[in-house]
């Protein structure tokens, strides 16, 4: 439940096809049926500077309503293991 920006070299470099991606994170959201494609930009192949725009809002209020987000972590009950 994190925005991830993955960078990658242009075609035609060793192992490379470009396409850097910035995904936010949020997999589903309650006005919408199903899973939701978290995949907010994909640059092309060649070589450039690309903007995303992550609805931080969004992705906070996801992580204090999701079921496997903060609200329901206890650290509380690790201290012996920190």
């Amino acid at each position: 439940m994190v925005a991830v920006a993955t960078c990658n070299y242009p075609k035609g470099q060793p192992d490379c096809n470009g396409h850097s991606a910035v995904f936010d994170g949020v997999a589903w959201l309650p006005d919408e049926p199903g899973a939701r494609d978290m995949c907010i930009l994909e640059a092309p192949e060649e070589e450039g500077i690309y903007l995303a725009e992550i609805d931080m809002d969004m992705l906070r209020e996801y992580r204090a309503h999701e079921v496997m987000g903060n609200k329901f972590r206890r650290p509380e009950a690790y201290k012996s293991l920190t």
